[in-house]
C-alpha cells in the first residue's frame, strides 16, 4: 500500500483544527465572551445598574439593594476602628523606654476583644455575605486573645 501526502495533509489540517478550536476556547473565546457580556452591561440596568459578568439578574432582583452596603459600611467602620485601638495599644506597648502603663495597655487590649465581640453578635451572618470580613474578624479575635494570655503570662513586665 502506498502511503501519499494527501492522507498526511488532511490529518495535519485536522489537528491544526482541534489546536485552533482550543485555543479559541481557552483564549480566543474569553475575549469575544467579555466583549459580549460588555456590550449586554452596558445595555442592561439592573437594581444595582450595570450588571456584573456572570451573575443572572434574576438573583440581583432577590437582593436587597441597600441593605447589604449600608451592613458591610457599618462593619468596615467598626473595623476601621478596631485598627486604630490596635495601633494605640501597640503605642503604649512601645513606651516601654518611658515607664509603659501598663493598665491603660490592659484596658485598651479588652476594649479591643470587647468591640470584636460586639461586632460578631451584631452580624450572626457575616460569613455568609462575606466571608472576606468574616476571616479578618476571626484574625483579630486569635490576635486580641493571644495578646491578653500574653499579658496575663507577664511577657510584658
Amino acid at each position: 500500500m502506498k502511503i501519499t501526502n494527501d492522507h498526511v495533509s488532511a490529518v495535519e489540517q485536522q489537528q491544526q483544527a482541534e489546536r485552533a478550536a482550543r485555543q479559541t476556547a481557552e483564549g480566543g473565546g474569553f475575549g469575544e465572551l467579555l466583549a459580549r457580556e460588555m456590550d449586554e452591561g452596558a445595555t442592561a440596568t439592573d437594581v444595582g445598574g450595570v450588571k456584573p459578568l456572570g451573575v443572572n439578574s434574576l438573583l440581583l432582583a432577590q437582593v436587597p439593594a441597600v441593605e447589604q452596603p449600608q451592613a458591610e459600611h457599618t462593619i468596615m467602620d467598626s473595623l476601621d476602628s478596631l485598627l486604630n485601638e490596635w495601633e494605640e495599644y501597640a503605642g503604649q506597648l512601645e513606651a516601654q523606654g518611658a515607664s509603659p502603663d501598663l493598665k491603660d495597655a490592659y484596658r485598651k487590649l479588652s476594649q479591643i476583644g470587647g468591640e470584636i465581640e460586639r461586632l460578631k453578635a451584631e452580624n450572626p451572618d457575616m460569613a455568609q455575605r462575606n466571608p472576606g470580613l468574616k476571616s479578618l474578624v476571626d484574625e483579630l479575635e486569635v490576635l486580641s486573645v493571644t495578646e491578653t494570655f500574653k499579658f496575663n503570662r507577664g511577657d510584658y513586665i
